[in-house]
C-alpha cells in the first residue's frame, strides 16, 4: 500500500500548478514577471527548482537548512525519512486547504475568510516568538498546528508532538522553496528587462539568491525575546496601559474602546507591490485580502489568548499585517496587557503557546 500512497503524493505534486484558485495580486505579479522573461531565464529557474527541491521526487539538498532525518539502519530508516513523513502528514491533514505545495489554493480553500496561509509567499508565518521580520522556527509552526487559529477554519490538529514537528519542518521546506523561486523571478525580472545582460549573469544571480535564502533560514533568530515573569494587574497599571495604548498609536487601528474601528480603518490604503489603491477602505495584505484590526474587547486572538501571548504580540508584532512590534520596557508591555485585558468581559484564557525551550 505504501507505493500507492507515494504515487498519490507524487500526483498531487505534479498537478499542483494547475489547481484552479483565485489569483492574488502578489502571485499575479510574480507570474507576469516570469512570463516576460526570456526562455533562458525561465529554464534556469526550472532547473534550479528541480535540482535543489525536486518535482516528482523530493531532493535533499545539503544547503537547505532542514532536518531531513538521518539514516538509521537499526530502525530501518533511510536518509530523508523525516521530510517524507512530514509531507505524508501534510497531505493527510493540511493540503485540502493550504494546497499540495502550500500555495493556499487547496480544493477547500475557496470562500474561506481569512484565506488559508500561502506558505510560499513572504511572510509565510505570522505567529512566532521572534520579531515579525524573522524566519519562523519549527517550534513556532508546531504551536500553531497544536492550538489552531481561533476565529478561522484552522482547528487544533490531532497529532502527537513529534508528528507536529515533522509537519512544521515540511512547511519550512515549502516556505524556503517558495522564497527561492519568487526571489529568483523578481531578481531575474530586473536583470533581463533589456538585452544588455550577459547569459552568465542568470546563473550567477540564481546561485546567489539560492545561497542567500538558505543562509537567511539557517541563521539563528536575532531577536528572540525572553518574556519576563508576569505581575499582578492593578487600577494603576491599567491606567498606565491606557496612556501607552494612546501614545503608541494602538488607538489609531484598534479604536478608542478597542473594537477595531480606529481612524486608519476608514482610510483607503495602497498595495505596496503595485502602488494601486485597494478597492475598499481599511487595511489589506499584499494579496488584497482585508486585514481588520482585532476587536480587542470581543474577538479571540489568533496568536494565543493568554497574557503571555498578548505580551508577545506587543513586542514581536505580527508578520504580514500592519501590527508592528513596539520598543517598550517589560513593565510597559505588561501595563498594555493589563489595559487590553480590562477591555474584555472575561479574563484571558489560560491556553497559551508553549515557550520554546
Amino acid at each position: 500500500m505504501m507505493w500507492r500512497e507515494n504515487l498519490l503524493v507524487a500526483m498531487l505534486l505534479i498537478t499542483a500548478p494547475v489547481v484552479t484558485a483565485d489569483q492574488s495580486p502578489a502571485r499575479n505579479l510574480i507570474e507576469d514577471t516570469l512570463r516576460r522573461m526570456p526562455e533562458s531565464a525561465r529554464s534556469a529557474i526550472d532547473d534550479l527548482m528541480e535540482q535543489r527541491f525536486g518535482n516528482e521526487q523530493l531532493v535533499y539538498s545539503v544547503d537547505v537548512p532542514i532536518d531531513y532525518g538521518m539514516a538509521d539502519e537499526k530502525n530501518e530508516k533511510v536518509f530523508g525519512w523525516k521530510l517524507r513523513r512530514g509531507q505524508e502528514l501534510y497531505q493527510e491533514k493540511c493540503h485540502r486547504c493550504h494546497g499540495p505545495l502550500g500555495n493556499g489554493n487547496g480544493i477547500e480553500s475557496s470562500g474561506l475568510a481569512p484565506a488559508p496561509r500561502d506558505f510560499q509567499r513572504s511572510p509565510p508565518i505570522r505567529w512566532k516568538e521572534v520579531r515579525h521580520t524573522e524566519k519562523p522556527t519549527s517550534h513556532d509552526i508546531s504551536e500553531t498546528i497544536r492550538l489552531g487559529l481561533p476565529g478561522t477554519e484552522m482547528k487544533p490538529a490531532d497529532l502527537p508532538p513529534e508528528d507536529r514537528l515533522l509537519v512544521a519542518e515540511y512547511v519550512r521546506w515549502l516556505a524556503i522553496r517558495g522564497e527561492v523561486r519568487d526571489r529568483s523571478i523578481r531578481e531575474l525580472g530586473e536583470l533581463t528587462k533589456d538585452d544588455t545582460f550577459r547569459s552568465s549573469e542568470i546563473d550567477e544571480t540564481i546561485d546567489r539568491v539560492y545561497r542567500e535564502v538558505c543562509e537567511s533560514w539557517t541563521e539563528p533568530p536575532a531577536s528572540v525575546i525572553n518574556i519576563p515573569a508576569d505581575r499582578p494587574s492593578s487600577p494603576e497599571s491599567i491606567a498606565r496601559g491606557r496612556s501607552l495604548y494612546v501614545s503608541k498609536y494602538c488607538v489609531k487601528c484598534h479604536g478608542d474602546t478597542g473594537h477595531g474601528d480606529g481612524e486608519e480603518t476608514t482610510k483607503t490604503h495602497r498595495n505596496p507591490l503595485t502602488g494601486a489603491p485597494y478597492s475598499r477602505p481599511g487595511f489589506h495584505d499584499i494579496s488584497d485580502w482585508p486585514i481588520a484590526p482585532r476587536d480587542l474587547a470581543r474577538e479571540p486572538f489568533k496568536g494565543g489568548n493568554s497574557r503571555r501571548d498578548v505580551y508577545g504580540r506587543i513586542v514581536h508584532g505580527i508578520g504580514g499585517s500592519k501590527m508592528p512590534y513596539f520598543d517598550v520596557k517589560p513593565d510597559e508591555a505588561w501595563d498594555i496587557v493589563d489595559y487590553v485585558e480590562s477591555l474584555r468581559s472575561e479574563p484571558f484564557l489560560k491556553t497559551l503557546r508553549t515557550p520554546r525551550k
